[in-house]
């Protein structure tokens, strides 16, 4: 039954096993750091060889298969649930299972702006065949760079980006190395995440995490952000729902963020507050239109400097108010800067 299932989540996420599902549980439920009732690191299996499989047919696993769910296998199901809608977790469970071996699983495409450990193999396959001088890990132009090298050297779409093509091609033993001539001059140095810009501090004093000069370099725009949440005005309010008629606050932001052409995974409040994919505003006087509230226990979308777009719990729907006052200045936690 339900009640079984939930007082098992409940178990093995050490919490109150009641069955029932409270802020607590719905909060571990759908953060990152959830135990699921899944593969988990170090298992190895004839079937987790087969998903591997389909995870490298897919351009997210950049290793080769070999049963073992270890961390790259993490690492490529983070990525792959992140690009298909669901909550990276990097847990094999049923749910995603289902969605990766169905023909609408979305292949993988790294490009410009990302970063991580998949990142940092790519990058240093393209140093091993002489495209690139090192690896830090972060996707920028020097990595768009010598991909599009490789790729024109490969008989690939020279576009830049790591889709599934070009992870087959780049991790065979056919792959074309960079000329011998061209290791002084044509390739690359490793790109470093933009670095810290100072987009002010809280009242605790630290400053921004984010870097001052990133720009999301995806499709969409603040006013389709805002177009969308505007849309949605009046929608009613239900715990868990994702749209396109009822949602929570971390559903809103999610049906908003991937209908305005920015492809975001489901997080929920407690997950928005440890995001890197973008520049973090820590000072509430920064906070421009586009921008993504966190507070303690809720998430909304800035249409201003003072006013947002939420679900609302206590009106019972959608609605637009002032981001500010006694009760959200007690809860400020961020902001995130998408565009």
């Amino acid at each position: 039954t339900t009640t079984a299932a939930v007082k098992k989540f409940q178990q093995r996420n050490a919490l109150t096993s009641d069955g029932t599902i409270g802020q607590k549980t719905r909060e571990a439920l759908y953060s990152e750091d959830v135990n699921a009732y899944a593969f988990y690191l170090g298992e190895q299996s004839d079937e987790i060889l087969s998903l591997q499989q389909r995870l490298h047919t897919l351009g997210y696993l950049t290793t080769t298969p070999d049963g073992k769910y270890g961390q790259d296998t993490v690492a490529a199901v983070k990525r792959f649930q992140e690009r298909n809608g669901l909550i990276s977790d990097g847990y094999l469970g049923t749910a995603t299972k289902e969605l990766l071996l169905s023909d609408s699983a979305q292949a993988n495409s790294i490009g410009l702006g990302d970063s991580g450990d998949d990142v940092t193999r790519i990058q240093e396959r393209l140093v091993a065949l002489g495209y690139m001088r090192s690896s830090t890990g972060y996707f920028g132009e020097s990595t768009v760079a010598a991909l599009k090298s490789f790729q024109q050297r490969n008989g690939l779409t020279a576009d830049g980006k790591f889709g599934a093509s070009t992870n087959h091609k780049l991790f065979s033993d056919s792959a074309v190395k960079a000329p011998v001539s061209s290791s002084g001059s044509s390739s690359s140095s490793g790109n470093k995440k933009p670095s810290s810009g100072n987009s002010g501090s809280s009242s605790g004093g630290s400053g921004s995490s984010g870097g001052g000069d990133y720009h999301y370099s995806g499709s969409g725009s603040v006013s389709a952000l805002i177009a969308a949440a505007e849309s949605r005005l009046g929608c009613k309010y239900v715990l868990g729902a994702k749209g396109p008629n009822q949602f929570d606050c971390s559903g809103l932001v999610y049906w908003c963020l991937n209908n305005a052409g920015v492809k975001q995974g489901y997080l929920t409040s407690s997950g928005w507050r440890s995001v890197t994919k973008y520049q973090r505003i820590n000072k509430r006087s920064e906070v421009k239109a586009g921008d993504i509230l966190v507070f303690k226990g809720h998430v909304g979308i800035a249409v201003s400097n003072s006013m947002m777009i939420d679900a609302s719990t206590s009106k019972g729907k959608v609605v637009k108010r002032t981001s500010y006052g006694s009760y959200w200045d007690s809860r400020w936690i961020c902001a995130y800067r998408i565009f």
